[in-house]
């Protein structure tokens, strides 16, 4: 069962238009900025509200400037 309000996968959707930059929110692995073909993809996940499930690379400082 596809439930894409939980995950998606826009690869290529990303690889066949190339934006300059993709943002996106919530993932489970701690990935905040990487290339894409020739799109930066930025994330900056939290974490869990827990001590023991915050994400260590988290930035509260992170900032894009467009």
């Amino acid at each position: 069962m596809k439930n894409d309000c939980y995950a998606n996968h826009w690869a290529d959707i990303i690889m066949e238009y190339q934006p300059t930059v993709w943002v996106h929110g919530h993932i489970h692995q701690p990935s905040n900025d990487y290339l894409l073909g020739k799109t930066r993809v930025l994330s900056n996940p939290y974490g869990y509200l827990d001590a023991d499930r915050l994400n260590p690379d988290w930035d509260e400082k992170a900032m894009v400037e467009i």
